[in-house]
């Protein structure tokens, strides 16, 4: 643990993790950072390995080579960026034990908020409805499909056209398919491929790697504002409210004057 007094007293020391609700803002806003560049990574590494399967099959050109290389260095840029995020929140008094602490109190809520939605009949019965929809837009996809094939001419082989209405049957089909697989895949209920992605890198080895480099040699710096625990300022009263306490505190001044002069 660091010995850095400030963020320290967020921590329940008696169970060893943190307290629902108290994860210090800085881990949580670098916890949607690096989140976000998983994503980003995710993407990017995709698009770039189809790219190069489709140059090895010579489909396309070398030239789709400069796009590939922007690609890595947009990547590169974004690790860099997460690295320095990293080292500010070391400098402000973290340890890698408290972000990787963070980081599990961030899942712990996301599991908490599942088993919430479990055991909420209005969002079981809404996730039935999401499922029914979706298996509705999967067998609707393959009629649009076979409807758009009575609309493909053959005009010699190899060489097919289709005509306006094939089309967007064609692309309504693609739009079913589209739609049913996020919803059939996506559930209140489970953890998210995304989030197991988060769990299996920030929480493995590969995360503690790569926080444990950015914290190495990180001086530590006075607090800044940051690191100080937010308090919620108090909400300033209406007009109304204020009128309605002046109101009040002038039917007791007078009250008390008539209880006097009788």
């Amino acid at each position: 643990m660091s010995d850095f007094p400030t963020p320290l007293h967020w921590w329940t020391r008696s169970r060893g993790r943190m307290p629902r609700r108290l994860i210090p803002v800085p881990i949580r806003l670098f916890a949607q950072e690096a989140a976000t560049l998983g994503l980003l990574i995710t993407f990017i590494l995709i698009f770039v390995w189809m790219l190069g399967f489709s140059i090895s099959r010579g489909t396309v050109s070398n030239d789709a080579l400069l796009p590939m290389i922007i690609l890595i260095a947009v990547v590169s840029a974004r690790v860099a960026q997460t690295f320095s995020e990293a080292r500010r929140l070391f400098s402000q008094g973290f340890s890698v034990h408290d972000v990787r602490r963070g980081f599990q109190a961030g899942i712990d809520e996301r599991d908490e908020r599942r088993r919430q939605l479990k055991a909420d009949p209005a969002t079981r019965a809404e996730r039935r409805r999401i499922v029914r929809v979706a298996v509705a837009l999967l067998v609707a996809a393959p009629t649009f499909f076979w409807f758009a094939l009575k609309f493909r001419v053959t005009i010699r082989p190899g060489y097919h056209v289709t005509s306006l209405p094939g089309v967007l049957l064609l692309v309504a089909g693609l739009l079913c398919l589209g739609f049913a697989f996020p919803l059939l895949l996506r559930s209140p209920f489970r953890m998210s491929a995304s989030e197991r992605a988060f769990r299996a890198f920030w929480l493995g080895i590969p995360g503690r790697l790569f926080l444990s480099a950015a914290a190495r040699r990180t001086p530590q710096r006075v607090m800044g504002l940051s690191a100080v625990p937010l308090v919620a300022a108090k909400p300033r009263r209406s007009a109304d409210a204020e009128r309605l306490a002046s109101l009040e505190a002038r039917i007791a001044q007078l009250e008390k004057t008539v209880t006097r002069a009788g």
